[in-house]
């Protein structure tokens, strides 16, 4: 089923993000008081509609309370924003998304019953320092300020050991969550082995998606001269070129 989300403030972000989850299959009610910002969004969401969010009547007649989730991205008014927020609360929602900038409005919006927060510019300095200081790791999966996930090729010392043997959670800090690699077979050129058999053996061409501290992520880097990598760079094994396993001899 896909899910839905009222969205509230049709600026930068408000707007961008919801054109993004409508494109990623979301219904999306986009709302703002400000007519020129609705007809801008309008042919990329399920709905955009022009009310004052704190109009309680009038958004609920648009549907603004049927959705899953809200996102309060009213800039610069943080008592809209907290009214706002007041209101998706008394109606239920158990997901309530809003934009603030500062830590102040943060701590404060998370009291009143905000479950996520996002400061856009502490948020984009912080990818951005990270990025900077540990260029091996930009591509990362970012999980939060310094949790992230990344791919890296198999070390050719970690080749014919186990995960057990390695044991690298306790020699660098990051965790094995699954183990990409070729199947020798044309149709399905790789396999994701999600939470791997410990005691299964490494092999050549195999790739480490690795779950850890961005520090411990970026020394493990920086001692096996491992980038992160596109899983499209994963070779297929000698047989597969010729679109099926070799026949034994």
């Amino acid at each position: 089923m896909k899910r839905t989300f009222t969205i509230v403030g049709m600026g930068t972000f408000g707007g961008q993000t919801a054109k993004a989850l409508y494109e990623a299959g979301a219904k999306v009610l986009a709302i703002d008081v400000d007519e020129r910002e609705v007809e801008r969004v309008a042919e990329f969401v399920t709905k955009a509609y022009c009310a004052n969010v704190l109009d309680e009547d009038s958004i609920k007649a648009a549907g603004a309370f049927d959705a899953d989730a809200a996102i309060i991205a009213v800039r610069r008014r943080f008592d809209v924003t907290v009214l706002a927020t007041h209101l998706f609360k008394s109606h239920g929602f158990k997901e309530i998304i809003a934009v603030v900038d500062s830590t102040q409005e943060s701590s404060a919006i998370e009291s009143i019953g905000a479950t996520h927060v996002v400061f856009p510019e502490r948020d984009m300095a912080q990818r951005l320092a990270r990025n900077l200081t540990m260029p091996d790791l930009a591509e990362q999966i970012p999980l939060g300020p310094d949790v992230g996930i990344i791919e890296v090729h198999c070390p050719a010392s970690f080749e014919g050991n186990s995960l057990i043997e390695l044991n690298l959670r306790k020699k660098f800090g990051v965790n094995v969550i699954a183990i990409k690699r070729s199947t020798g077979t044309f149709a399905e050129r790789i396999s994701i082995e999600v939470a791997p058999n410990p005691m299964e053996a490494l092999r050549s061409g195999d790739v480490l998606v690795l779950l850890g501290k961005s520090e411990h992520l970026s020394e493990f880097v920086d001692e096996f001269g491992q980038k992160p990598m596109n899983p499209e760079t994963i070779q297929p094994r000698e047989e597969e070129k010729n679109g099926a396993p070799e026949a034994e001899k």
